[in-house]
């Protein structure tokens, strides 16, 4: 790494913080390129990092470690006017602007030993997170590859659901009733059974009461079948829930072969 024989350093802040920049904690701003491909999780990162640790007073045996790298987001940093470079100079401690450079080689063998790239990893689908993808974004992605394993077999839960409701409705088309309004009765339970079975298959997640009639003899064989289906596919439906809930940090090194240009400014923050 190229070290700077003079102490000449760019200034920069985060938007939207007070202008009194005596009143702000001073960071070291590490500045550098990132291009690796993880063949772990398939996953390509080529972007430029901007990563803020405290200036603390380190050597050989005291260093930065990975829990005081932050990433910052570079939309939001913002450069200090040069004209108030000298004055912000003078709130550096003595021990930095006299080391810079040993400090700044720390700093580079700090991030390569320590700093981690989190992303986040889902043991049943084996899906990985984007870098930058939001924990709830990816929990959605998880969801959606969860289902579409179970799509299988929620059809097969489906296709016997309809081989059931057939038989249960042929029994009661054969059975004689002592009127017609009776008759009329239950094939209204049979119709509005099979709308209900098609609600919930056709949105398995939503919670959808039932509407069936309970007043004929269809009534209580309709209401077991139904019942019968409906535990099932919620059981499939939490299964889903559960296998793309089943996620941990997947964290991911660095070495001196994926980084490049890398240089260290000030941050006040």
């Amino acid at each position: 790494m190229p070290q700077e024989k003079s102490f000449k350093k760019k200034f920069y802040t985060i938007e939207g913080i007070e202008k009194n920049f005596t009143n702000l904690r001073i960071f070291l701003l590490a500045i550098f390129y990132v291009d690796l491909f993880d063949f772990h999780s398939n996953i390509k990162i080529s972007k430029k990092f901007f990563i803020s640790t405290p200036l603390i007073e380190v050597d050989s045996d005291i260093t930065w470690t990975n829990d005081m790298f932050t990433i910052e987001d570079p939309k939001k940093i913002k450069k200090i006017n040069e004209e108030k470079e000298e004055t912000l100079k003078s709130l550096l401690p003595k021990f930095y602007v006299e080391k810079f450079d040993t400090f700044e080689d720390i700093l580079y063998s700090s991030i390569i030993k320590f700093f981690r790239i989190k992303l986040y990893k889902n043991r049943k689908t084996s899906l990985f997170s984007e870098f930058g993808e939001d924990i709830n974004s990816f929990k959605k992605r998880c969801y959606k590859m969860a289902k579409e394993n179970y799509e299988e077999e929620i059809k097969n839960l489906r296709r016997v659901s309809e081989i059931k409701f057939e038989h249960l409705k042929e029994k009661f088309d054969r059975k004689e009733y002592i009127n017609e309004f009776e008759r009329e009765k239950v094939k209204d339970s049979f119709f509005e059974a099979r709308k209900y079975l098609e609600k919930i298959f056709l949105s398995p997640e939503e919670k959808i009461k039932g509407i069936i009639p309970l007043s004929n003899e269809a009534s209580q064989d309709l209401t077991q079948l139904i019942e019968s289906i409906t535990k099932k596919l919620r059981e499939i439906i939490e299964e889903i829930t559960r296998s793309s809930e089943d996620i941990e940090p997947y964290y991911i090194s660095l070495s001196p072969k994926n980084i490049s240009d890398f240089k260290v400014e000030i941050l006040l923050k």
